[in-house]
């Protein structure tokens, strides 16, 4: 077994259980906007920095290992950019603040915005993710990862709030 997929399966396993621990703290209460606050763990961001750079690394290092393979080399190149890329964003530019009004979404992936609880319609999991979708009836869907802490507050929140809106 090469030593990239044997660094890839560490990572994934690292992850997997980080995000486990951390996807369990509750959520932070922000003092300057009075709402709950779901982010990313400093050490969860961390260790998706470190999974980042180490990904790099290897790209790099099977690239000289490898110089005539110029279609692997891009593959690599656009994986390492793409996934890095939006793992550094999620992690370090995404959070959710949810009150008794509704919710506020801080994305690089959608407006940031209020969202009514009136809005809610349903909410779904999506195991292979790691995280729950919830939809809305006029904002689209949010995604909520299980990474982020205090993740499962607002799922059930959102859960009984859709079953809520549902019912009357």
């Amino acid at each position: 077994m090469s030593t990239a997929v044997i660094s890839g399966l560490i990572g994934a396993a690292a992850a997997t259980l980080m995000a486990s621990y951390f996807g369990n703290k509750p959520s932070e209460f922000s003092p300057l906007t009075g709402r709950r606050r779901l982010y990313y763990a400093f050490g969860l961001r961390v260790l998706i920095d470190l999974i980042v750079v180490i990904l790099a690394i290897l790209t790099v290092r099977t690239i000289f290992d490898q110089p005539d393979d110029i279609s692997l080399h891009i593959f690599l190149i656009l994986f390492t950019l793409i996934a890095g890329g939006f793992l550094i964003l999620e992690t370090h530019f995404s959070s959710i603040e949810f009150d008794d009004d509704g919710i506020f979404v801080i994305s690089p992936w959608r407006p940031n915005g209020e969202i009514s609880w009136v809005d809610f319609d349903s909410i779904r999991q999506r195991s292979f993710f790691s995280m729950h979708m919830i939809r809305t009836k006029t904002n689209g869907k949010i995604y909520v990862y299980d990474a982020m802490s205090g993740a499962r507050e607002l799922v059930d929140r959102a859960k009984w709030q859709a079953r809520r809106n549902e019912f009357g």
